[in-house]
């Protein structure tokens, strides 16, 4: 049975004349890792900010767990909305102290969270001495103290060169390994597609996609080709039913259709013309593509 871990109602939220949300609907599951795309001002943080009551909206409501928020439902809760920001001249232990006291988690629990986000060897280490990727493992670690149910980042990876990225991203696939439901607002396509079950994407403070990452990616139109005689090859495709374009780069024929491909149809159709393959594949749209699309073409929404 698919549990409910947030559920967002019509919600509106306006600064003057900017209306930053715009009657949003959101449900995010249990064990999804929940991607918010969208562009620099489409709505993310605002999303975020409201969910967790650091914001109040104009308009709407959420639920947390099938339940109107509370505080004792935000201690289910975790999250890094900001900057990793410590106490720079206490060791990563210490500033994990801090946390716990005000959380009022036993301080048992810190070096459980160091080694779940790889710190333990630095737990006895300033804040000052660490690269910014291990301050925001750091800050996750925090966010993790008292075992919450959900883990809530804002663009974790901001900032980040590609191994603190590449970190970050093993991080939160881990944790989400551990049954935390995750939800991470991002602009950076290419970490959503990698790392989130479902996706929503905001324009202007409205959701204009949500559903599966491999839904938004879509129907597989393309297949990459390869044959001992590839001019036969070009030949025989050419005849194929549906066939938009055929394009040949680094040895392999792409073909495009205007509709969902069957490669094994596409491989029988050109045995029975004497053309056997010797490489088939599918060729899947980026979420980038999609995502271009979805912003430049309203008519294409699918909310």
């Amino acid at each position: 049975m698919i549990e409910q871990i947030l559920n967002i109602q019509n919600l509106s939220k306006s600064y003057g004349s900017i209306k930053a949300l715009n009657q949003l609907n959101l449900t995010v599951n249990r064990g999804e890792i929940f991607g918010i795309l969208g562009p620099n001002g489409s709505g993310k943080t605002t999303t975020l900010g409201i969910i967790l009551g650091v914001t109040l909206p104009n308009s709407g409501s959420c639920t947390w767990f099938g339940e109107k928020p509370s505080a004792y439902l935000r201690t289910r809760i975790g999250a890094v909305l900001e900057q990793p920001n410590f106490y720079p001249h206490l060791t990563a232990r210490q500033n994990l102290r801090v946390v716990a006291r005000i959380k009022g988690v036993p301080h048992s629990d810190i070096m459980r969270v160091l080694a779940i986000v790889g710190l333990e060897h630095r737990a006895d280490h300033r804040f000052k001495t660490f690269s910014y990727g291990m301050k925001q493992r750091l800050a996750i670690g925090a966010a993790l103290l008292g075992d919450p149910q959900v883990l809530i980042l804002d663009e974790p990876t901001n900032g980040l060169d590609p191994q603190g990225i590449a970190e970050i991203r093993e991080l939160v696939i881990r944790i989400a390994s551990r049954g935390i439901t995750i939800i991470m607002a991002s602009h950076l396509l290419d970490e959503v597609q990698k790392v989130c079950t479902n996706v929503a994407v905001l324009r202007t403070g409205k959701l204009i996609y949500t559903g599966p990452v491999d839904d938004m990616v879509g129907e597989t139109t393309r297949l990459e080709l390869v044959a001992p005689d590839m001019t036969a090859l070009h030949a025989a495709i050419s005849e194929l039913d549906g066939l938009n374009e055929i394009t040949v780069t680094g040895g392999r024929l792409v073909a495009n259709f205007n509709h969902k491909v069957d490669p094994a149809a596409v491989n029988k159709a050109l045995a029975e013309k004497g053309i056997y393959l010797s490489h088939l594949a599918r060729q899947h749209r980026s979420l980038e593509s999609q995502f271009l699309e979805l912003l430049s073409n309203p008519e294409k929404t699918k909310a």
